[in-house]
């Protein structure tokens, strides 16, 4: 994988906890929560989550994400837009702060989660975990937690069929990558 991210000595740790959570930091760690191993039923689903954060760091979507939460406090500092009237800071910071967070941040980081969806599923594929599976771990969590689709346009991540369209366009690239892995777990061993 191009980039700093392909260097990285990667390592897991699992945390003892009832969430169904996992995430990667730009060190190279890989936090799994317990939560997240009993909530799904396939090694190649576990392998679909973990290379979908992984894919975010090979991204740099955390960079970016930083990046934009240093420039928007600047942004929000509305008392500085009116220093005459200082009584308007508040509101116009509010006003402000929901359109940057519905302008700038919510479809900024929403365009990450269909990128890490594909980059995760090249990955997956590489260590020989069938692709498909990041479809059926998405749909465990999604019965088991709830679709964000009433909250779309507050929510970080797409809803379910928008999700979906795109793992069924990166598909075809991935199974590519399976099928020149060294080796095909395909949904490997079940977490029971």
């Amino acid at each position: 994988m191009p980039g700093k991210a392909g260097k990285l000595s990667w390592r897991a740790v699992l945390v003892d906890h009832d969430d169904a959570q996992a995430f990667a930091l730009p060190d190279g760690t890989v936090i799994v929560y317990r939560g997240l191993v009993e909530a799904l039923s396939a090694e190649a689903e576990l392998a679909a989550i973990v290379a979908h954060d992984m894919a975010h760091v090979f991204a740099r979507h955390g960079t970016e994400r930083i990046t934009n939460g240093l420039v928007l406090p600047g942004l929000l500092d509305a008392d500085s837009l009116d220093p005459a009237h200082p009584q308007y800071g508040s509101s116009i910071r509010g006003d402000l702060g929901i359109g940057a967070a519905r302008g700038l941040i919510l479809p900024f980081s929403r365009t990450h989660e269909p990128e890490a969806d594909a980059l995760g599923m090249r990955l997956m594929a590489m260590g020989g975990y069938d692709p498909a599976a990041l479809r059926q771990a998405v749909t465990i969590l999604n019965e088991r937690y709830g679709d964000t689709g009433f909250v779309t346009w507050l929510s970080t991540h797409p809803t379910s069929t928008k999700r979906f369209d795109a793992m069924d366009e990166a598909l075809p690239t991935a199974t590519k990558a399976y099928g020149k892995a060294e080796s095909q777990h395909g949904s490997g061993q079940r977490l029971d």
